[in-house]
């Protein structure tokens, strides 16, 4: 009874130790693994967050550019408007001038 009970005791062993050192390998490779994922998704949320501020500074520019040839046109526009207000004055005057002149 005794040799079978080593025995039985010397299989169990002999099955049960490379299922324990198995497990362990598993747990250490499952941790590389999460390490791995975890490396994977710190970069993939850095190369999302720079193309999200690359993406605003381009918005800011075209903004700024949009803004720039808006207030080109509106000093343009007005200056040509004034222009021709003044021009319009000007000929209204002269006529009157002219008109005063001949009824002297």
């Amino acid at each position: 009874m005794n040799n079978t009970l080593t025995l039985s005791l010397a299989l169990a062993a002999l099955l049960v130790a490379p299922a324990v050192g198995l497990a362990g390998q598993r747990d250490r490779f499952d941790r590389l693994d999460r390490a791995r994922l975890r490396a994977e998704i710190r970069r993939e949320v850095r190369e999302a967050t720079r193309g999200h501020h690359r993406l605003r500074h381009e918005l800011r520019r075209e903004m700024f550019r949009a803004r720039e040839a808006y207030r080109h046109a509106y000093r343009d526009t007005s200056r040509h408007a004034l222009r021709d207000a003044l021009r319009e004055s000007r000929h209204a005057l002269r006529d009157a001038l002219r008109d005063s002149f001949r009824h002297w």
